[in-house]
């Protein structure tokens, strides 16, 4: 009796994997997605509050190695920012 329901035991147990593959990989593809965006907006108001600084070399290797914390931490602090170094200052 028992090795006729395995078929069906087994179909369950890749079903779970795979919706838990499944799962994983949509969070992770949004995580990556909102970075992205966060990034991308960051640069944009480099851009518009600080001009041709905002593409100098060092400010778009920071840009392109930060993490998403440290790119929520710069799009507060370039409210208040008067200099790019400001945006950036004890990163």
């Amino acid at each position: 009796m028992f090795k006729d329901n395995l078929p069906d035991l087994f179909y369950k147990i890749e079903n779970k994997g795979l919706a838990k593959g499944l799962a994983k990989g949509r969070a992770e593809g949004l995580a990556e997605g909102l970075a992205e965006g966060g990034l991308r907006i960051l640069k944009r108001q480099l851009s518009i509050k600080f001009g041709s600084e905002s593409t100098r070399a060092g400010v778009t290797d920071r840009l392109r190695s930060a993490c998403p914390g440290q790119i929520e931490l710069w799009c507060s602090r370039i409210l208040q920012a008067r200099t790019i170094d400001e945006v950036f200052k004890g990163d």
